[in-house]
């Protein structure tokens, strides 16, 4: 079996960039919340608004774990990534808007991104190889 050893590593570099965005997803918004807090004025609400925004990330996961299959049958696998891709570039944008409302949609949106991305990279990983 012929393999090209530039396409080899263009793949390996797009699953870890895929698995490293969902980790960054889910972790960054931790080291963070009191910056967050201050920023958009959150005052008594704190501890509220950081457990909904924590949560909320895990709901936008479970949606998009759940289109994950039906986007790589009707995109393909790396079509599917491509577009996750560009879909955690516009939730990163919406949500360093400073108001609470978009900063939720920005959020909800990374955790579909990161939902679609652990599909993703699973499927792109094994199937690639066979």
């Amino acid at each position: 079996m012929k393999y090209s050893p530039g396409k080899v590593w263009k793949l390996a570099l797009h699953i870890v960039l895929g698995g490293f965005m969902l980790c960054y997803i889910l972790g960054v918004f931790n080291t963070c919340s009191d910056n967050v807090s201050a920023s958009l004025n959150w005052g008594d609400m704190k501890n509220t608004f950081i457990t909904v925004f924590s949560t909320i990330v895990t709901v936008g996961m479970l949606i998009g774990s759940m289109i994950a299959g039906k986007m790589m049958n009707y995109y393909g696998r790396r079509k599917s990534m491509m577009m996750t891709d560009m879909l955690v570039m516009i939730s990163s944008g919406i949500t360093v808007i400073p108001f609470t409302p978009t900063f939720a949609i920005g959020r909800f949106l990374s955790g579909i991104a990161a939902g679609i991305f652990m599909v993703c990279c699973t499927f792109y990983t094994y199937f690639c190889y066979w």
